[in-house]
């Protein structure tokens, strides 16, 4: 299954999106290499946009 391309994702969804990956590999968990492949992505567009992800902390 192909990864979605977030260059459409508005930064509002980037950095929701962001905080959910940050969380899931915060609380232990590994991910698969389809959830690490989808992390990246969306890792690399936060790079890209250069806006601050939020804080799953508050």
């Amino acid at each position: 299954m192909p990864t979605e391309d977030r260059s459409t994702w508005s930064d509002d969804r980037v950095k929701k999106d962001h905080a959910m990956w940050t969380e899931i590999i915060g609380g232990g968990r590994v991910l698969t290499k389809d959830q690490q492949d989808r992390f990246d992505k969306t890792r690399d567009e936060v790079d890209k946009r250069g806006i601050i992800p939020v804080s799953g902390q508050g």
